[in-house]
């Protein structure tokens, strides 16, 4: 897996490419013309003192902190995947290859992709940072790393890197993540407890909940830990407000989602149903087999085992809201 930084991305977007662009995927006439007018006629200077300096003309960048500049940003880098055998994903300005590596053709393979996204960063002049690139080779066991180039530099090979917001391990294991989110939700708790020591204890529960909380089920349904010592060191910091089935419940409504349409992820892409009558409901999956405990105590077949043991009444639900309530009662009971 490689794993690429913009350099000053948001900053580096040129104006009459972006234009380019825009009109080859069809918009043009007035909006193409106010989208021109959006970004024309930018300056930037500096002050200091009271003093400013000269006025310069602004002819990159789309404007942070407006509603289309992220838009445009997306807009402009939609076609980096193109001509790509590796598989790409894009979510804002980070950008991760990866390639099962089986043999070496596979090695060239991503290798060449590489080639061809330096030879894209100099076509559209949206330059890449090597030395905040790297490369991670994920794998069971301990991993044997490849050697990659990019941008006439060597990628260093990483164990572990966080990605939006989650730290993943060349291992799949979760220890850096769990202790990356219990390190972090402690830190705030004691920010809470010596800053509201005094306040009512609906004040600080409004603080918990505001504060701690998100830091502890961020993405929790893909890291939801499975170890007894990483959910007793969530548990310890959680106990009196979120206990365990809160993430149990995050996990249940994303298959709730899948199974209703409410979310664009195709569930059968991923597991299937059973066709086989069952005491507990018709909506039974089929269990995913597997070899490795690691993957065994992961999202699928993790969740799949809690859905298929939930009464018939829970899975009916006509909505999410009712779902979510009838799994409240379920394990309160």
């Amino acid at each position: 897996m490689a794993i690429l930084d913009f350099t000053k991305a948001f900053d580096k977007v040129p104006h009459k490419r972006l234009i380019h662009k825009l009109k080859y995927y069809g918009i043009t006439g007035p909006i193409s013309s106010w989208i021109e007018s959006f970004l024309a006629e930018r300056t930037q200077q500096v002050v200091i003192n009271g003093s400013a300096s000269k006025p310069i003309k602004v002819t990159s960048g789309v404007p942070q902190g407006t509603v289309l500049g992220p838009l445009l940003f997306l807009l402009y880098i939609n076609d980096l995947p193109n001509n790509l055998t590796s598989n790409v994903r894009l979510f804002a300005d980070d950008c991760l290859l990866y390639q099962p590596i089986k043999s070496d053709n596979d090695i060239s393979l991503l290798q060449n992709d590489l080639i061809k996204l330096e030879e894209w960063q100099n076509t559209w002049l949206m330059k890449f940072n090597p030395t905040k690139c790297f490369t991670m080779t994920l794998a069971s066991r301990k991993p044997t790393p490849n050697i990659y180039t990019f941008c006439g530099k060597q990628l260093k090979s990483v164990q572990s890197h966080c990605y939006l917001g989650v730290q993943i391990s060349n291992t799949l294991n979760w220890t850096a993540q769990c202790n990356s989110v219990a390190r972090k939700a402690q830190q705030t708790l004691g920010v809470i407890r010596r800053n509201l020591n005094q306040c009512p204890t609906h004040i600080k529960s409004i603080a918990y909940t505001t504060l701690v909380r998100p830091i502890l089920e961020y993405a929790s349904a893909s890291w939801d830990p499975h170890c007894l010592k990483h959910i007793k060191t969530l548990e310890r910091i959680q106990r009196q407000a979120a206990r365990f089935s809160r993430r149990k419940i995050k996990r249940l409504s994303i298959i709730y989602k899948m199974e209703h349409n409410l979310i664009d992820i195709p569930l059968d892409h991923y597991i299937q149903h059973n066709t086989r009558t069952s005491r507990k409901h018709d909506s039974q999956f089929l269990q995913i087999r597997y070899s490795a405990n690691i993957f065994g105590s992961s999202f699928f077949p993790t969740t799949i085992k809690e859905w298929n043991s939930l009464p018939s009444n829970t899975v009916s639900s006509k909505s999410l809201k009712s779902f979510q309530n009838s799994l409240i009662q379920h394990f309160n009971n």
